[in-house]
C-alpha cells in the first residue's frame, strides 16, 4: 500500500516589512520670502512628506547672500515657501550653510503645505 500524498502546503518564506518607508520627495523651482512678503530668493526646492509633516532643502539659491543675512543679522527663522506649482507653506528656517561651496538651507514646516 502506498503512503497518502501531502497535502500540507509550504509557505515561502517572507522578508520582513521594514518599519518605515522612505518619504516621498519632489524637487521643484521654488521662492522664500519673509512672512510680511519680502522675497529673498528663488531656488530649487526638495521637499519631503512624512506622517509628521514636510521638509524642504533649498538649493541653488538665486540670492544667497540675502538668505545668509536674514538668518544670520535679521534673525529670520520663519519663512513662506512657495512652489512651483501653486503650494504655499510656513516654514521654521532651521539652518543655513555651505554644502559643496554652494549654500543651501533647511526647512521644517510649521503646518500643511497646500
Amino acid at each position: 500500500m502506498r503512503p497518502a500524498p501531502s497535502t500540507a502546503l509550504s509557505a515561502p518564506a517572507i522578508a520582513p516589512m521594514p518599519l518605515a518607508l522612505p518619504a516621498p520627495r519632489r524637487i521643484e523651482k521654488a521662492s522664500a520670502a519673509t512672512l510680511d512678503g519680502r522675497m529673498l530668493t528663488r531656488c530649487l526646492a526638495e521637499v519631503t512628506s512624512a506622517a509628521a509633516g514636510w521638509t524642504a532643502t533649498l538649493s541653488q539659491l538665486e540670492e544667497p547672500g540675502q538668505v545668509a543675512a536674514a538668518y544670520f543679522a535679521g534673525g529670520v527663522r520663519e519663512v513662506l515657501l512657495r512652489l512651483e506649482d501653486g503650494r504655499t507653506g510656513r516654514a521654521r528656517m532651521s539652518a543655513t550653510a555651505f554644502v559643496d561651496g554652494q549654500r543651501v538651507c533647511r526647512l521644517s514646516g510649521l503646518g500643511p503645505l497646500g
